[in-house]
């Protein structure tokens, strides 16, 4: 990871893996980091992205972070997703709306 901060931290990789490819896992987890690292210093957030409360909060801002287009924004809403279990979806509409 990039800046005076970093930890470094393992990453458990297949060793059948490509090389090119375990690279781009490495760099897309590292560029992850450093915008999660980014938003809570400008914003103030920490860890309430492990709350239960906020799962179509997280849905709806990861639908809008894909009209923004920035894939490791994305990819970061997909990880607090992960976290907990939660699929990508949104909810039905109900009818008449």
């Amino acid at each position: 990871m990039q800046g005076t901060n970093s930890t470094e931290r393992k990453i458990n990789i297949p060793a059948e893996l490509s090389e090119n490819t375990a690279n781009l896992v490495v760099k897309f987890a590292e560029a992850m980091a450093e915008k999660l690292h980014k938003s809570e210093k400008k914003y103030g957030y920490s860890d309430e992205w492990m709350a239960n409360s906020w799962g179509l909060d997280c849905k709806n801002q990861f639908m809008r972070h894909i009209q923004k287009g920035d894939p490791v924004d994305v990819a970061n809403y997909c990880a607090f997703m992960f976290y907990h279990g939660w699929s990508t979806m949104l909810p039905p509409m109900p009818e008449g709306e």
